[in-house]
């Protein structure tokens, strides 16, 4: 979930699942289509590029919708943030057998620079969990995961400025 700090005016275009979200500072457009890596695209002037992707699950190996695909894609696209939407976990069995190290290197590769944990970013055990935490290069973003200790297990949201425009992730 990405916030520009600010409050949006909500403007349908004629393509079909796309809207402009219009800001202070900028036309922010937002595109649902089917592709590995989403993209967002402010005004020329003042842009800035946002990918997301979510449920990769191994795709390391998939030629199709896999990391090469997606890392081509944001070469082209050269985002300014790119983000991941959870369940980097459970996938094929060469990704599983390594408690999904090369999909964690893979993202690692990518620069992502925010990643929320989805249902099955659970289905390890916790220390497992903590010890990808570690090789995950990062932020990971949970604003309800609790330790044992009810504390925050990750991040709640982080803020990064963007061509000067600040935006909570």
């Amino acid at each position: 979930l990405v916030f520009l700090l600010g409050v949006p005016k909500v403007k349908f275009v004629d393509k079909p699942c796309t809207f402009l979200l219009k800001f202070k500072k900028a036309d922010f457009l937002f595109s649902r289509n089917k592709s590995p890596a989403r993209m967002f695209h402010l005004s020329e002037n003042n842009s800035i590029k946002i990918c997301y992707m979510n449920d990769t699950h191994g795709a390391f190996l998939n030629d199709d919708n896999g990391f090469p695909r997606i890392k081509t894609l944001l070469k082209s696209i050269k985002p300014d943030l790119i983000l991941h939407a959870g369940d980097f976990n459970t996938g094929p069995l060469e990704s599983n057998a390594f408690y999904a190290l090369p999909d964690i290197i893979a993202l690692n590769d990518l620069k992502i620079d925010a990643l929320t944990l989805g249902n099955h970013d659970f289905d390890v055990p916790k220390s497992v969990f903590l010890w990808q935490k570690k090789k995950i290069q990062f932020p990971i973003l949970g604003g309800n995961i609790l330790n044992e200790k009810h504390q925050p297990a990750c991040l709640p949201y982080i803020i990064k400025i963007v061509k000067g425009l600040k935006i909570a992730i």
